[in-house]
């Protein structure tokens, strides 16, 4: 079943040293990895990895905030670089 990691549906979040890897989300224009749902509601996220740098991953509807930081905060990649995998 498709699922994503974290969706913001009213308040605030703050997300830090969190590692974003191979969710997946069965609507379309959402971000797998986190969304920020309704207008009002916020993600402040820093310190985080992500698997790529786009909008497939993160997305914010009208109104809501998702604050990134700068681009030096969050990392993207592949987090299996620490260890073996078959």
């Amino acid at each position: 079943m498709p699922w994503m990691a974290l969706t913001v549906q009213k308040g605030a979040v703050s997300v830090e040293n969190t590692i974003f890897f191979k969710n997946s989300v069965a609507a379309s224009g959402v971000g797998r990895d986190l969304h920020v749902r309704t207008a009002g509601s916020s993600a402040v996220v820093r310190y985080c990895l992500f698997e790529e740098q786009s909008a497939v991953c993160r997305t914010a509807y009208d109104g809501a905030i998702l604050d990134l930081g700068e681009d030096t905060t969050n990392v993207f990649g592949d987090p299996r670089f620490v260890s073996g995998y078959d």
